[in-house]
Protein backbone atom coordinates (compact mmCIF):
# COMPACT_ATOMS: atom_id res chain seq x y z
CA UNK A 1 0.00 0.00 0.00
CA UNK A 2 1.31 3.28 -1.13
CA UNK A 3 0.60 6.19 1.54
CA UNK A 4 1.05 8.59 -1.32
CA UNK A 5 -1.77 7.47 -3.63
CA UNK A 6 -4.20 6.95 -0.49
CA UNK A 7 -7.61 9.57 -0.87
CA UNK A 8 -7.08 12.30 1.66
CA UNK A 9 -10.25 10.85 3.28
CA UNK A 10 -8.44 7.18 3.81
CA UNK A 11 -5.61 8.39 5.18
CA UNK A 12 -7.70 10.59 7.99
CA UNK A 13 -9.99 7.74 8.56
CA UNK A 14 -6.94 5.05 9.16
CA UNK A 15 -5.02 7.62 11.33
CA UNK A 16 -7.85 7.96 13.48
CA UNK A 17 -9.23 4.39 13.63
CA UNK A 18 -5.35 3.54 14.85
CA UNK A 19 -5.11 6.55 16.98
CA UNK A 20 -8.61 4.82 18.59
CA UNK A 21 -7.34 1.50 18.63
CA UNK A 22 -4.30 2.68 20.60
CA UNK A 23 -6.41 4.40 23.00
CA UNK A 24 -7.91 1.23 24.25
CA UNK A 25 -4.26 0.10 25.36
CA UNK A 26 -3.60 3.44 27.09
CA UNK A 27 -4.77 3.92 30.46
CA UNK A 28 -8.77 5.17 30.71
CA UNK A 29 -9.00 5.20 34.46
CA UNK A 30 -6.47 5.91 36.98
CA UNK A 31 -7.60 4.92 40.76
CA UNK A 32 -5.48 5.38 43.85
CA UNK A 33 -6.40 4.86 47.34
CA UNK A 34 -4.05 5.73 49.85
CA UNK A 35 -0.88 3.93 48.46
CA UNK A 36 -2.50 1.93 46.02
CA UNK A 37 -2.87 2.98 42.36
CA UNK A 38 -4.23 1.03 39.92
CA UNK A 39 -4.24 1.53 36.18
CA UNK A 40 -7.29 0.67 34.17
CA UNK A 41 -7.29 0.57 30.51
CA UNK A 42 -9.93 0.53 27.99
CA UNK A 43 -10.93 -3.53 27.61
CA UNK A 44 -12.66 -2.65 30.36
CA UNK A 45 -16.70 -2.81 30.35
CA UNK A 46 -17.55 -1.45 26.68
CA UNK A 47 -13.93 -0.78 25.88
CA UNK A 48 -13.82 -3.74 23.96
CA UNK A 49 -17.11 -2.55 22.06
CA UNK A 50 -14.87 0.17 21.20
CA UNK A 51 -12.28 -1.53 20.32
CA UNK A 52 -13.70 -3.66 17.49
CA UNK A 53 -15.94 -0.43 16.23
CA UNK A 54 -12.53 1.16 15.57
CA UNK A 55 -11.51 -2.45 14.20
CA UNK A 56 -13.77 -2.74 11.49
CA UNK A 57 -13.35 1.17 10.75
CA UNK A 58 -9.91 0.79 9.75
CA UNK A 59 -11.26 -2.66 8.01
CA UNK A 60 -13.76 -0.47 5.50
CA UNK A 61 -11.64 2.21 5.12
CA UNK A 62 -9.21 0.04 3.61
CA UNK A 63 -11.42 -2.27 1.60
CA UNK A 64 -12.31 -0.58 -2.14
CA UNK A 65 -10.26 1.59 -4.56
CA UNK A 66 -7.60 3.19 -2.23
CA UNK A 67 -7.17 5.77 -4.61
CA UNK A 68 -10.91 7.16 -4.42
CA UNK A 69 -12.51 8.76 -1.57
CA UNK A 70 -15.55 6.83 0.68
CA UNK A 71 -18.66 5.09 -1.31
CA UNK A 72 -21.65 6.13 0.27
CA UNK A 73 -22.07 2.77 2.31
CA UNK A 74 -18.46 2.23 3.27
CA UNK A 75 -18.50 6.08 4.16
CA UNK A 76 -22.20 5.10 6.37
CA UNK A 77 -21.05 2.02 7.95
CA UNK A 78 -17.41 4.02 9.03
CA UNK A 79 -19.66 6.97 10.21
CA UNK A 80 -21.84 3.98 12.69
CA UNK A 81 -18.59 2.51 13.77
CA UNK A 82 -16.78 6.12 14.73
CA UNK A 83 -20.75 6.97 16.54
CA UNK A 84 -20.86 4.11 18.60
CA UNK A 85 -17.50 4.59 20.01
CA UNK A 86 -17.88 8.26 20.29
CA UNK A 87 -20.86 6.86 21.97
CA UNK A 88 -19.35 4.05 24.12
CA UNK A 89 -16.42 6.30 25.06
CA UNK A 90 -18.72 9.35 26.16
CA UNK A 91 -20.36 6.74 28.59
CA UNK A 92 -17.02 5.48 30.17
CA UNK A 93 -16.86 8.94 31.13
CA UNK A 94 -20.04 8.85 32.55
CA UNK A 95 -19.48 5.55 34.57
CA UNK A 96 -16.32 6.75 35.83
CA UNK A 97 -17.18 7.59 39.91
CA UNK A 98 -15.84 11.21 40.57
CA UNK A 99 -14.21 11.44 44.32
CA UNK A 100 -16.06 13.16 47.29
CA UNK A 101 -14.60 15.00 49.34
CA UNK A 102 -15.36 12.51 52.11
CA UNK A 103 -13.66 9.54 49.85
CA UNK A 104 -10.33 8.06 50.24
CA UNK A 105 -10.50 6.87 46.66
CA UNK A 106 -9.62 9.35 44.13
CA UNK A 107 -10.02 8.95 39.95
CA UNK A 108 -8.51 10.65 36.91
CA UNK A 109 -9.26 9.90 33.58
CA UNK A 110 -6.34 8.72 31.70
CA UNK A 111 -4.45 9.43 28.38
CA UNK A 112 -6.32 6.46 26.27
CA UNK A 113 -9.83 7.58 27.36
CA UNK A 114 -8.80 11.33 25.69
CA UNK A 115 -7.67 10.10 22.87
CA UNK A 116 -10.35 7.69 21.93
CA UNK A 117 -12.57 10.61 22.59
CA UNK A 118 -10.37 12.58 19.64
CA UNK A 119 -10.13 9.89 17.77
CA UNK A 120 -13.73 9.11 17.54
CA UNK A 121 -14.79 12.60 17.00
CA UNK A 122 -12.18 12.84 14.43
CA UNK A 123 -13.74 9.58 12.46
CA UNK A 124 -16.95 11.08 12.57
CA UNK A 125 -16.03 14.30 10.90
CA UNK A 126 -13.52 12.27 8.12
CA UNK A 127 -16.70 10.28 7.25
Amino acid sequence: MNLNLLHLQRKFTIICSLAGIISVFLPWVKVSGGSIEVSLNGFRGYGMMTFIAYGLSLLFSLSGNQQEALDKKTRLITLVCGSIALLLTVNAFGSTNDDSAFSFVKTEYGVGIWLSLVASAGLNLAA
